[in-house]
C-alpha cells in the first residue's frame, strides 16, 4: 500500500514569521543590555539597531519635519520701460535742443560828422563892381572895363560903352536911359536899343553875373 504524503501544515509560515520576530526581539534586549553596561551612547545605537530590526527595514514614508516642499518659481513681470522708451525697443535718442537765439547786439549811433562850412563859391569871372554901386533906375560906367552897369527893377544888365555913333563913351545912365555927351545919342537901359540922337545901332550887350552881391564878367 502507498503512502501519501503529507502535505505541510497551513501554520508553518505564520510560525516562521513568529520565529523570525522572537529572533530579533531577542537581539534587541540583548543590545539594551549592553548598552547599559556600556554607556549612553551604546545604548542609542543600539535602540536605533533595534527599532531597525523590529521594522524589518520597512522605509518610513512619513515625510522628514526637516523637508521644505519646494516653492513655485516667482513669475517674472516684465519691468516697466522708462518715459520715453518704446516697449521692446532701443532706446531713442533725445531730441536736439535749438540753440538759444541771441538778440542781436545793438550797435552804438554813428557819429555825425561835424558840420563844415561850404567852400565859397569860385568867383564867376572878372569882379566889376558891388550890387549896391549900381543904383535902381540908373548905372555905372567901368572905363577902364568898357562897361556900363544898369539896374533896372533890381536886375543888372552889362552893355558896351562905346557909342555906335562915333565912338564916343557914354557919359552917363539917367531917366532910364545911358547918354552919350558927344551928340546927344540915347539908348534904353534895359536893352540897349537906340532911343534917341543920331546913332544908328543899338548898345551891344556884354555879358555879367552877379555871386555873393557882387558883378563877375565871365
Amino acid at each position: 500500500m502507498t503512502q501519501e504524503p503529507t502535505p505541510p501544515s497551513a501554520e508553518s509560515p505564520l510560525l516562521t514569521r513568529r520565529g523570525v520576530s522572537s529572533l530579533a526581539l531577542a537581539a534587541g534586549v540583548s543590545g539594551l543590555v549592553l548598552a547599559a553596561c556600556g554607556g549612553g551612547d551604546s545604548a542609542t545605537t543600539a535602540t536605533g539597531t533595534a527599532s531597525a530590526s523590529t521594522t524589518g527595514g520597512t522605509p518610513s514614508n512619513t515625510p522628514s519635519p526637516t523637508a521644505t516642499t519646494p516653492s513655485a518659481s516667482p513669475s517674472e513681470s516684465p519691468s516697466a520701460a522708462p518715459a520715453g522708451q518704446p516697449q521692446g525697443g532701443a532706446a531713442q535718442p533725445p531730441p536736439p535742443q535749438q540753440p538759444q537765439q541771441q538778440p542781436p547786439a545793438q550797435q552804438p549811433p554813428a557819429q555825425q560828422p561835424p558840420a563844415t562850412t561850404a567852400a565859397a563859391p569860385k568867383p564867376a569871372g572878372t569882379r566889376l563892381a558891388s550890387v549896391g554901386d549900381v543904383p535902381s533906375g540908373g548905372g555905372v560906367v567901368l572905363g577902364g572895363q568898357n562897361i556900363v552897369l544898369t539896374n533896372t527893377g533890381g536886375t543888372i544888365h552889362g552893355f558896351s560903352a562905346t557909342c555906335t555913333h562915333q565912338g564916343c563913351t557914354v557919359g552917363g545912365v539917367s531917366g532910364g536911359t545911358i547918354n552919350c555927351p558927344c551928340h546927344g545919342s540915347r539908348f534904353d537901359a534895359s536893352s540897349g536899343a537906340v532911343v534917341a540922337g543920331p546913332a544908328a545901332r543899338s548898345l551891344p550887350a556884354v555879358r555879367v553875373v552877379v555871386q555873393d552881391g557882387a558883378v563877375y564878367k565871365p
